[in-house]
């Protein structure tokens, strides 16, 4: 056994290292008490009381300007209308898709054939070391940065930014690393091709609103729960983007960063790198389940675990169905963009009398 680690630890003597960086980093960060820079208020993070105290405010400003703006009430109808009619229509796409299985036909076609991957759960681990090894790296640079400057530009929001778009660019470049340079494979072998393109577009879209009754039922049931419990989660991330940023360029980064390059990255590791590794060796339904519960992991707090994790299972099952990452790039990026594009229109809403 020992021998079997020391010749692991002799053949990755890189991530061996970088494992001893995060773990000395880590020391020293909770071993020492250096002062950190006092943050302005307007950088420091959202509260859970103060991030519920917005909810409310937002929620009663838009009740207001409805009630005194009979165009924008008109708009929400509108748009209430058109999501029902979305639903509506997934229900009907779901009760065929369920027909279909009954029938013993299949529902999803099979749109690519590729080579078997050669990558494996060694080669995930790995990537993940790289990660962890990059964040700290990145968190650290980031603070001598802030002992030494300040400005706009340097601020927490502008800095989650730059270092989200940095970490999924890297990640994105290491997985192909990985797939063309050592094990010498095309990126078909990820599910990225240009073959039938617009049938694996059409796939992701009505596999997408098929789903969304479900996805519905699943957000409404846990937003019911959290309010019997009086549950308020912590804010995420994006909501503070989102709403509390005012810089153009930088909301148009975000947007950017939600609806395309986010969704892009993520499905070229969850659903071309990661799921096929953990299928190799635990089968369909198992690695449908650990990737989806590593992606809502990834994601959301306990509010939303219960949706993203139905998601997750979504994205790796139309993979797995398909064989192309197409449709699940599809459909992370309709999720995505319409989430983003709610929340933009509900800050400009609630802005008009906040």
């Amino acid at each position: 056994m020992i021998s079997r680690v020391r010749d692991i630890i002799s053949k990755n003597r890189v991530y061996a290292w970088m494992i001893i960086f995060i773990i000395l980093l880590q020391a020293c960060i909770l071993l020492t008490h250096t002062e950190l820079p006092k943050p302005t208020k307007d950088s420091l993070p959202l509260s859970r009381e103060e991030f519920k105290l917005q909810l409310e405010e937002r929620q009663e400003a838009m009740r207001e300007i409805l009630l005194q703006n009979y165009g924008l009430a008109q708009i929400m109808s509108l748009i209430f209308m058109f999501g029902m009619a979305v639903i509506i229509t997934g229900l009907v796409l779901l009760s065929g898709y369920i027909i279909k299985k009954r029938r013993g036909t299949e529902p999803i076609p099979r749109t690519l054939e590729t080579e078997a991957p050669l990558w494996g759960i060694g080669d995930v681990i790995r990537i993940a070391i790289i990660f962890i090894f990059l964040s700290y790296t990145f968190s650290a640079f980031s603070y001598i940065l802030k002992l030494h400057f300040s400005g706009e530009g340097l601020d927490r929001r502008a800095g989650l930014v730059a270092s989200t778009t940095f970490m999924d660019f890297l990640i994105f470049m290491f997985v192909l690393r990985f797939v063309i340079v050592k094990y010498k494979q095309n990126i078909s072998a990820l599910g990225i091709s240009a073959k039938r393109l617009v049938k694996n577009i059409m796939v992701g879209v009505y596999s997408y609103v098929g789903f969304l009754p479900i996805l519905t039922v699943l957000f409404l049931t846990v937003l019911v729960i959290a309010k019997l419990l009086n549950y308020t989660p912590p804010p995420e991330p994006v909501y503070e983007l989102i709403f509390e940023e005012k810089r153009p360029y930088l909301l148009v980064i975000i947007s950017c960063l939600i609806a395309l390059l986010g969704p892009i990255i993520e499905e070229v590791f969850f659903r071309g790198f990661l799921y096929t590794a953990l299928r190799k060796r635990a089968g369909v339904l198992f690695s449908i389940l650990i990737s989806a519960s590593l992606f809502s992991l990834l994601h959301t707090n306990l509010l939303g675990f219960v949706p993203i994790l139905a998601l997750g299972m979504l994205l790796a099952y139309v993979r797995e169905k398909t064989g192309s990452l197409i449709p699940s790039i599809t459909i992370h990026v309709i999720h995505n963009t319409a989430l983003a594009g709610m929340m933009f229109f509900v800050r400009e809403l609630s802005s008009k009398t906040l």
